[in-house]
């Protein structure tokens, strides 16, 4: 599987999420990558979407899609490539972060082997 293609699956799968939480009124979790904030933390109606490859046209709109249904609000998105990201996303909408990004995960490993934290 190249890059691009886990990406995709990647923006899928928090696509996913968004609507399952949009729904159900559970906060956002992300899975293996990272951590989100929780849905009540205050939303603005700007969000910065990076990732190591450009995303399709579709996904944006779907994303933009999601994030809106899961904020309850209009949102516009910027998107901005990032390599040093590695893999995934990383979402930043005020004070909230949604990093998904393989970078992040290895941060995450490093300060729980450093900190002997759990996962």
């Amino acid at each position: 599987m190249n890059k691009q293609t886990a990406d995709t699956n990647l923006v899928q799968e928090i696509i996913r999420e968004l609507h399952a939480s949009g729904d159900s009124g559970k906060s956002f979790r992300t899975g293996p990558y990272g951590k989100a904030a929780s849905k009540d933390k205050a939303w603005g109606t700007t969000a910065r979407v990076y990732s190591v490859v450009p995303l399709a046209d579709e996904e944006k709109k779907n994303l933009t899609k999601a994030l809106e249904r899961y904020a309850k609000k209009q949102i516009s998105l910027v998107f901005e490539e990032r390599p040093e990201l590695l893999g995934g996303l990383r979402i930043e909408m005020e004070d909230t972060v949604m990093d998904m990004s393989l970078s992040g995960y290895l941060m995450k490993v490093k300060r729980m082997l450093l900190t002997e934290e759990t996962i």
